[in-house]
């Protein structure tokens, strides 16, 4: 798979501590190879967001990245703690209704 890295997503990542940024590279080499492999504990977006299809990957017990899916091709759009990522992703449905 492809992936595409949105700007929100760079910013969150820059923000990040060093251990958080070597968890996360680790589950983005994994969801390059292999979307549905089990640590990463991907589920589709409940509520408001799963109308268009946003994606949830766990990176570990606090820290979450979410994503849309298109055939071969992957776009991370934020990065943070659950709430915020959940949060922050009406910012990339609002202008799709």
């Amino acid at each position: 798979m492809k992936l595409l890295v949105s700007a929100h997503f760079k910013k969150d990542y820059k923000k990040l501590p060093q251990k958080i940024q070597i968890k996360v590279d680790k589950q983005l080499r994994i969801l390059a190879q292999n979307p549905s492999h089990p640590s990463l504990q991907v589920k589709k977006m409940k509520g408001e967001h799963s109308k268009y299809q946003f994606w949830e990957v766990r990176i570990d017990l606090f820290w979450r990245m979410s994503f849309q899916k298109d055939k071969d091709v992957i776009k991370l759009c934020r990065l943070g703690p659950h709430d915020e990522v959940v949060k922050n992703i009406s910012q990339f449905f609002r202008g799709i209704a």
